[in-house]
């Protein structure tokens, strides 16, 4: 109606067929939304994986157990309902309006949204980097994992680094904190957006199963 500019509401379906790769088979894999508009309910499979009514957030439901493999089809279906107008006070889009991700991981990986930064203490010499992890063990057992933390600047240089040793109990998620030292860190602004890296890199049995990549921007700031 009038109230959303005229533009298309109601009721739409989705549906996509796919094949996984050979590779994908004993992996985890998720099915992940940045954003649908709204009250969307998926499947895979026909299994039924969830309903979301808030539009302007990002999800993700794990369809592991549901999936065909060996070349067989899988079809995911995502019905959205945009049919309760006037809605809001613009219009906001109906209907999947950002990317969708299919997300492969080993078992044993970072989780979801599971690497959380912060820079407490900052100076002209050196900067106080927090790093808090979330990591998954999915398997039946329990795990013994190396984690890599380090820091990279907008060069390539590697200017901080830490390992630590965990044991993941099995099936459970765990939240690591480590904190790094900066060295004159360059200090991110709107003139000067300079950006790092924090790298965390998971291996088990000397391998790399997982490695994660999140921007950085050392700055601090304060109201008077």
């Amino acid at each position: 109606g009038n109230a959303g500019g005229g533009l298309p509401g109601g009721i739409g379906w989705y549906r996509k067929a796919f094949v996984l790769p050979k590779e994908s088979k004993n992996k985890q894999v998720a099915i992940h939304f940045d954003g649908v508009y709204k009250y969307s309910e998926v499947w895979i499979n026909g299994h039924f994986l969830g309903k979301r009514a808030n539009g302007y957030i990002s999800f993700q439901y794990d369809i592991t157990p549901y999936l065909k493999h060996d070349k067989e089809q899988n079809i995911i279906a995502v019905r959205v309902d945009n049919s309760a107008q006037p809605d809001s006070r613009w219009y906001t889009g109906s209907g999947i309006y950002r990317n969708v991700k299919l997300i492969t991981t080993n078992a044993v990986a970072v989780a979801n949204w599971g690497t959380f930064i912060t820079t407490p203490e900052v100076s002209k010499t050196s900067a106080k980097v927090n790093l808090k992890t979330q990591i998954k063990n999915q398997n039946n057992k329990a795990e013994e994992v190396r984690v890599e933390f380090s820091i990279i600047d907008n060069n390539g240089k590697l200017v901080a680094k830490r390992n630590d040793i965990q044991h993941l109990k099995a099936n459970t998620e765990t939240l690591l904190e480590q904190e790094l030292q900066v060295s004159n860190p360059k200090l991110w602004s709107t003139h000067s957006p300079n950006l790092y890296q924090a790298v965390t890199k998971i291996y088990q049995n000397k391998k790399l199963v997982d490695e994660v990549i999140t921007p950085l921007g050392i700055r601090t700031f304060r109201f008077l």
